[in-house]
C-alpha cells in the first residue's frame, strides 16, 4: 500500500544555480545531449532549467551514489559555465 502512496524511492539530492550572460535553448548547446545521457547512464535523474525570473540556469541532481553525484554535478558545472558564459 505504502508503494501507491510513494512511487519513487527518495535519493539524495544536490542543486546548484549558475549565472549565465545568455539563456541560450538547452538543446542547440554542443554536447548538452551527450552530457544527459551519460548522467542518466549512472542513474542519475536530472532536472535542469532556466529560471524565469533571474540569470541562472537551474540544476537539480538525484542519484543513490552521494560521490558520483558530486562528480556529476562538478561536471555540470563546468560543462554550463564554458558553454554559456563565453
Amino acid at each position: 500500500m505504502s508503494q501507491l502512496l510513494n512511487p519513487f524511492e527518495l535519493y539524495p539530492q544536490l542543486q546548484q544555480n549558475i549565472k549565465v550572460d545568455n539563456k541560450i535553448p538547452l538543446a542547440d548547446l554542443k554536447g548538452y545531449a551527450s552530457l544527459v545521457a551519460e548522467l542518466e547512464s549512472h542513474k542519475i535523474r536530472v532536472l535542469i532549467r532556466y529560471s524565469g525570473t533571474e540569470n541562472l540556469l537551474r540544476i537539480l541532481l538525484e542519484g543513490q551514489d552521494e560521490k558520483v553525484l558530486d562528480s556529476a554535478m562538478e561536471q555540470c558545472v563546468k560543462f554550463f559555465k564554458s558553454a554559456l558564459n563565453e
